[in-house]
């Protein structure tokens, strides 16, 4: 439980990370994304490349290949579907 609170506090934050790093601050948000992989089990050594798709939706690929798009639903649960 403790971990699913943690993904979707990361995962909420996300689109603030992302403004504060527009405007120069130190928040990275590739960080955030593998922080929420590596927390639902999923296999990543490392964020090569996210795109913003929606106000809590991104798609990621990995250093490695793997290719992911997480998202939080209505309900605000944390969503990570391979692609």
């Amino acid at each position: 439980m403790t971990r699913m609170l943690l993904a979707v506090h990361c995962l909420l934050a996300l689109p603030l990370a992302a403004s504060a790093q527009e405007a120069g601050g130190n928040v990275s948000v590739p960080e955030d994304l593998h922080s929420v992989l590596l927390l639902r089990g999923k296999a990543c050594e490392e964020v090569a490349q996210h795109e913003r798709r929606g106000p809590s939706e991104y798609f990621v690929t990995c250093s490695g290949g793997e290719r992911y798009r997480i998202w939080v639903d209505p309900d605000g649960q944390v969503n990570v579907e391979e692609r």
